[in-house]
């Protein structure tokens, strides 16, 4: 958390958090909002009275911290006689440095005329309209009527095509913040097809923190959506239709009911009533999680230490939960089919496990802050009869940002074993979604780490031993912000950092040659192979910081970020892939 902030201050371009989409869950073509007069007179207009009592607000509050400074008897403002003659001596000084030597440097190098603009030839730029690019090819006079037909066919198939979503495709919701502007992209990623490209973007009120994919649609229970839950620095969760292009608003929002607090201040030992004063939940939002089992239920955890249970039926609050210490950086819902066990991590480093239908709570002390945590399945651990929480063999694996990873059994008080992944916080944990054993953690030092939790053949569960160490990555995103394993793939990861234009990329590690010899076997998969993947496969060098082979590279930058399908499936026929991910020939 207090990386994001200080990154956003330096106005970087990250990828701060993702989410996948599972194949098949969107819209085969995406409808396109058409956006009338009146709804866009509405929008500006709910934006500007929103604008306006924040104003009324500030002011409000700097009207209070003046009334506390005039109690003070106004002694600041005899010395502002003395500060005007200091900076009337200060202006001085300047302007007789400038009297000297500085002349003649600007005269000599000619600083003087260095912001002036150049006269413009009329000619010239008459000329460049011979250059124009014209947006309907038909209108080129440059061209015949059948190339202009034939070009104008090829513009609209290769829109059509890049436009509908195959059911092989993934889409991947993106927060990305470039400077002062935050964005939700939407990719396109297809692993046969060898294709990753923005297929629509829109724009975010303030930076994201976390995301959370969902498909329960409030509008119409009977047809699922395809939505994604976007948490932010405002303590209101924004929800977005991943199958709208161009919107301008999210499909609803989540925010807490204002409350009314009547506050009294007292000056110069009298009462002085106060007005009433409309407050929210503080806080941003830190970590989401949807209740696959429950689908109406979104949990969400907060910067001032609450959880809150949305009814997504009703687009409002259900419950709120204060147990938590701290920040609260994670969340996520127990995978059972009557799930009502919830898993939090918070900034004071304590582990809870939530049963949010009988209202216990059990806890873990650790070290540091918690990071990542995850349920782990783990036949080996069983739910005792005094058990406080409902886990039917599930084990916990957790990261802090002393780059720890723990493993505890909800069934005993210390963890049953630890594992001093990074040097840096780990910032990244997870397991592959259908490849038994593997473990991917990222951190803050730019490297991914891959382990093997089946180091004992005898016993497949990961309480079993601490991981075994297999290879080390470096894909050049800077500091490792977000880490997410694709659903269908089980060698596929996006990862999200911190340096700028290379901030995003989908990467297959399989990339590396340890990661076949270990994980390939147990999906009967080749460890070499001499199919069209190869080519981007053994490009890759493991443990270097030379390493320029990720599967793909996404750059999220504003200029050139989009790839169509058809050039990706053409870039990646022949050629060598270069260190943003693309193949050059």
């Amino acid at each position: 958390y207090h990386v994001l902030l200080k990154i956003i201050k330096m106005k970087y371009s990250i990828v701060s958090c993702a989410a996948w989409v599972p194949q098949g869950k969107a819209d085969l073509n995406p409808r396109k909002v058409e956006v009338n007069a009146e709804d866009l007179k509405r929008i500006i207009g709910e934006t500007e009275d929103k604008l306006n009592s924040v104003r009324l607000e500030d002011d409000a509050s700097d009207d209070d911290d003046n009334n506390d400074d005039s109690e003070d008897g106004g002694q600041n403002n005899e010395a502002a006689p003395e500060d005007a003659m200091d900076v009337g001596e200060e202006q001085e000084t300047k302007e007789n440095i400038t009297d000297g030597d500085a002349n003649d440097i600007d005269k000599l190098y000619g600083f003087d005329k260095y912001d002036e603009e150049e006269e413009v030839n009329i000619g010239e730029v008459a000329a460049l309209r011979r250059l124009v690019v014209y947006a309907d090819a038909a209108e080129d006079p440059l061209l015949s009527d059948s190339c202009a037909v034939a070009a104008k066919e090829e513009d609209e198939r290769s829109e059509s095509e890049n436009h509908t979503i195959l059911p092989s495709d993934n889409l991947i919701a993106v927060g990305h913040v470039e400077d002062d502007a935050a964005i939700l992209e939407v990719y396109v990623y297809n692993e046969s097809g060898d294709a990753l490209y923005v297929h629509h973007d829109n724009l975010l009120p303030t930076m994201p923190i976390c995301m959370e994919w969902l498909n329960y649609n409030p509008n119409n229970l009977d047809k699922p959506g395809n939505f994604v839950a976007v948490g932010t620095m405002e303590p209101t969760i924004e929800v977005w239709d991943l199958d709208l292009i161009d919107g301008l608003e999210p499909a609803f929002k989540l925010e807490k009911k204002t409350k009314v607090v009547k506050k009294d201040k007292a000056v110069k030992g009298k009462a002085m009533k106060g007005k009433k004063k409309k407050t929210k939940s503080s806080g941003a939002v830190m970590a989401l999680a949807w209740n696959k089992a429950f689908s109406h239920i979104l949990a969400s955890g907060s910067e001032d230490g609450s959880i809150t249970l949305w009814d997504l039926e009703a687009m409002e609050e259900s419950e709120s939960v204060s147990c938590c210490s701290g920040r609260v950086q994670c969340l996520q819902w127990l995978p059972s089919d009557d799930s009502c066990t919830l898993l939090a991590g918070t900034s004071a480093g304590v582990v809870h496990v939530i049963n949010c239908g009988a209202k216990t709570d059990k806890t873990w002390q650790l070290q540091g802050e918690i990071e990542k945590l995850l349920w782990v399945k783990c036949p080996t651990a069983r739910e005792t009869k005094h058990s406080a929480v409902a886990h039917p063999g599930y084990c916990i694996l957790v990261s802090t940002n002393e780059g720890m990873v723990y493993c505890i059994d909800v069934n005993k008080d210390e963890p049953v074993w630890a594992l001093h992944a990074h040097q840096q916080a780990c910032s990244g944990l997870q397991l592959s979604a259908t490849c038994p054993g593997l473990l991917v953690t990222g951190a803050e030092d730019g490297k991914l780490r891959v382990w093997d939790t089946i180091s004992d053949k005898n016993d497949s569960s990961i309480t079993a031993s601490t991981p075994k160490f297999v290879v080390e990555m470096i894909p050049q995103v800077g500091r490792i912000l977000c880490l997410t394993a694709a659903i269908e793939h089980p060698f596929v990861f996006c990862i999200g950092g911190d340096l700028g234009d290379n901030c995003f990329k989908v990467w297959d590690i399989r990339a590396s040659r340890d990661v076949r010899r270990v994980f390939c076997p147990r999906l009967s998969l080749p460890i070499d192979s001499d199919g069209p993947d190869s080519l981007r496969l053994q490009q890759q060098s493991e443990g270097n910081s030379e390493v320029n082979a990720p599967f793909f590279g996404g750059s999220s930058s504003s200029h050139g970020r989009h790839r169509s399908r058809n050039t990706a499936s053409k870039r990646t026929s022949q050629g060598r892939i270069n260190k943003r991910g693309y193949v050059e020939k």
